[in-house]
């Protein structure tokens, strides 16, 4: 197949600022045959109006252009969904509406992809201390590239990748609608899992926009961890047993996720209840999995009374504060 039709899937909220940016990012590709899939998941702003004013500007792109329309906000795992559900090509390509591409990016994905089911590339972050690149240890084994990804080794998300659509279509791998936290986790993860060969090129060649770090997407509230702890759990059934070594980094992720928890716990009113409930999956985590997570975090394994739990993050917070001041010279 010497010119795959290579299907971009955009899901668009909130991205007035960087719509055109990445929109232009993707219209100037180098390679020909590509599908781009906008979903508007009833954005409040007026990035489909400076989307549609782009277009205008790429005429020649104007047939491989679709935009959906959602009837109601659904979140960005119903958003991807529907870009899923739309996308006719033989590789996929997913791409956050505030990031962009390099211009000759898909042409290099489509030349080295060969036989591979997944082919994975550099990232860099954009940040307001300048740009700098991604954690981006990449394997060309499938079982080592899977570590790597439970373990953050490399980024899970999932763009910096192109995706044979062929795996998803057979094994049904889609986002569960409401599930907006670690959405990405899983559909990757499951990928990973059912692919046989991958690929890696060392070259930067997507943007990850990163500038608002104080933002809620950067410090996801309780819910939005149960939303990530829930994807997970889809994401080691299919891939729980593979191998040792994923089970081990299986059981590792899902320490810091309840450790997570345990905490979002104590700072807000989820109550006693839940933060029991929490313990008694706690139980049942190995020594080698609490081992691997820092002693300021593991503490809360080990602190069974919830009230004593709430003041441990009081005073661990107060000082954590405090040492943020000192290191910044305040």
């Amino acid at each position: 197949m010497k010119t795959p039709k290579v299907s971009i899937i955009v899901p668009v909220y909130g991205a007035e600022k960087y719509i055109a940016r990445c929109a232009k990012s993707l219209f100037n590709q180098t390679y020909s045959n590509v599908e781009y899939v906008l979903v508007n998941d009833c954005t409040l702003d007026k990035s489909i109006d400076v989307l549609r004013n782009v277009i205008k500007e790429f005429t020649y792109r104007e047939q491989q252009i679709k935009i959906i329309e959602h009837s109601q906000n659904g979140g960005s795992a119903s958003a991807r969904n529907t870009g899923l559900h739309n996308a006719t090509g033989d590789y996929l390509m997913w791409v956050d509406a505030d990031d962009f591409l390099d211009n000759d990016a898909i042409q290099k994905c489509v030349d080295q992809i060969g036989d591979a089911d997944i082919i994975t590339f550099g990232v860099v972050k954009h940040t307001i201390r300048g740009i700098i690149p991604m954690t981006n240890i990449a394997y060309n084994n499938v079982e080592e590239q899977l570590c790597g990804i439970i373990k953050h080794d490399c980024h899970h998300g999932l763009w910096g990748r192109m995706y044979k659509r062929e795996i998803s279509v057979k094994h049904k791998i889609s986002f569960f609608d409401g599930q907006n936290m670690g959405e990405d986790f899983q559909w990757v993860v499951r990928n990973f899992a059912h692919s046989k060969k991958i690929k890696v090129i060392s070259d930067a060649m997507y943007h990850y926009e990163f500038m608002n770090e104080d933002s809620i997407v950067h410090k996801p509230s309780f819910a939005k961890k149960q939303q990530a702890k829930f994807n997970y759990e889809i994401a080691r059934k299919e891939t729980y047993g593979m191998s040792n070594k994923i089970d081990k980094a299986l059981n590792i992720k899902k320490a810091n996720l309840l450790v997570g928890l345990l905490e979002s716990c104590c700072e807000g009113n989820e109550g006693k209840d839940v933060f029991n409930s929490l313990n008694s999956e706690v139980s049942q985590l190995s020594n080698v999995a609490k081992s691997a997570i820092g002693i300021e975090h593991r503490i809360m394994f080990y602190i069974k009374q919830y009230q004593i739990a709430r003041l441990y993050i009081i005073v661990a917070t107060i000082v954590n504060n405090l040492l943020k001041k000192l290191r910044n010279g305040k």
